[in-house]
């Protein structure tokens, strides 16, 4: 659920377009459903709109723009969507109010025409991977069947000649017995009884080797299943299951990755990080585009709406927002750098829109214990000069935690929180403001105290 704050706000965008990315030309089950991101261009879904619409009164408003940027407004104040049963029709549409003109009333009272066809499939190259995985799968199972009814014939046919081979031997004993009534007078019940006894004992041992055959089939029967169980269960496999849904277009984001560079999607967004199996999963930022892709933001500032003058705790742990301005937290990034070797990169921006980098080839941040210090620090290249080598090996300090060696607390000074030494020569968190202190977001290998208006931290795997 996306929400906006124009017009007073509390309005529930159900659909937004601003640059082509995602294809609106679909069929009813996706305009049913909903497809798109909300961080991006998306439609919610019809059956949303009749569930929100259909249980209280709203108000409608469609904001555009032209390719010149010119703004436009209409405003309806009804608005209600029917049912699947009434093919979503646009049951309610109230007064008209704007500035775009009012085109929308000649659909007044009309279902969802341009989805009602019979095109109601999945897209063809999803469609045939389904249909090939499916058809894997029921080759498996066929293969199973057929090994299990192998194996029930080849019991049978064991069973089957138990069964022939107890009945000779019982004949065999019968035809005995009687030899040896006919033999011996009827008064030589010694020699019977031994003759009873030893048909005991063998139809024991028929017994014991029936039961041990049939022991033997059945591990065999189950050893055949577990393979092909475990074959079937290949098919499901992380890297597998993650292919898939990148084909289909399912949800990506629950899968976790070492780094952003293992990232297969390659888009950047939002994705679940998990530097070693020891490690419980974090949701971090992936960025795929700058400087060849596979790099996690650790501090993003743009527009001063996060303060960043915080405690050690926050610090530590993260705040803000990774749809807006945030800090990651030095515990991630601790994990992430004594996991495997990073480097860094800082992109900058001046008030006059100036771009600028920073880029060290290995960057490691030490444990709680050590009080984070910046505990590696590569070779510098970029376009903004070095202004965090000064910072090598210094610990973290914040307003509450004064581990600098300046004689009074360098946070507490200079507004922020960073590996001060005594101070700075970099201070990124800084106040957000266009001015010229120490106090702002600074890089004074740039200008000395020049406030920025753009800061992003990042490190990718080497």
């Amino acid at each position: 659920m996306y929400l906006k704050t124009v017009f007073g706000g509390g309005w529930l965008v159900f659909q937004y377009r601003y640059d082509g990315s995602v294809d609106f030309y679909r069929n009813w089950t996706e305009y049913r459903d909903g497809f798109g991101s909300i961080d991006g261009e998306f439609w919610l879904g019809l059956d949303y709109l009749h569930h929100v619409t259909s249980a209280r009164k709203h108000e409608l408003l469609v904001e555009l723009k032209d390719f010149d940027g010119n703004y436009m407004y209409a405003r309806y104040d009804e608005f209600e969507i029917g049912s699947e049963e009434d093919q979503y029709a646009l049951t309610k549409l109230g007064s008209y109010t704007g500035t775009a003109n009012d085109s929308l009333i000649a659909h007044k009272g009309r279902g969802d025409d341009h989805h009602n066809t019979t095109d109601r499939r999945l897209p063809g190259f999803a469609y045939e991977m389904i249909a090939n995985k499916l058809e894997y799968m029921q080759d498996k199972l066929i293969a199973m069947e057929s090994a299990i009814k192998e194996d029930r014939k080849l019991i049978d046919q064991q069973t089957d000649a138990i069964h022939a081979n107890h009945a000779q031997m019982k004949e065999d004993m019968q035809l005995l017995v009687r030899k040896f009534i006919d033999a011996q007078t009827q008064s030589n019940k010694a020699l019977i009884e031994a003759a009873n006894a030893n048909q005991a004992k063998m139809k024991e041992e028929i017994q014991l080797l029936a039961c041990k055959c049939i022991d033997q089939q059945t591990e065999t029967f189950e050893n055949n299943n577990a393979q092909i169980r475990d074959e079937i269960q290949q098919l499901a496999s992380k890297k597998d299951l993650a292919r898939f849904m990148t084909i289909s277009g399912l949800n990506l984001h629950n899968i976790s990755f070492e780094s952003c560079k293992e990232n297969i999607l390659k888009r950047s967004g939002q994705y679940l990080i998990q530097p070693t199996e020891n490690n419980k999963p974090f949701r971090g930022y992936c960025e795929q585009t700058a400087f060849g892709g596979g790099w996690l933001v650790i501090q993003y500032r743009y527009d001063g709406s996060v303060d960043f003058f915080r405690n050690w705790a926050q610090y530590r742990n993260g705040f803000g927002s990774m749809d807006g301005e945030f800090w990651l937290g030095l515990e991630y990034l601790h994990r992430m750098t004594s996991a495997r070797k990073h480097e860094l990169l800082v992109e900058l921006k001046d008030f006059e829109g100036n771009y600028m980098y920073a880029r060290y080839d290995e960057f490691a941040i030490g444990s709680e214990e050590e009080q984070y210090p910046l505990a590696k620090l590569g070779a510098y290249t970029g376009t903004t000069g070095d202004a965090l080598s000064y910072h090598k090996g210094m610990k973290f300090t914040t307003k509450d935690r004064d581990n600098d060696l300046a004689s009074s607390n360098c946070a507490n000074n200079w507004k922020g929180a960073w590996w001060y030494k005594a101070c700075h020569g970099a201070n990124l968190n800084g106040l957000y403001r266009n001015s010229v202190d120490g106090e702002n977001i600074v890089w004074n290998a740039h200008k000395r105290y020049w406030g920025l208006a753009y800061s992003r931290m990042m490190i990718r795997e080497i």
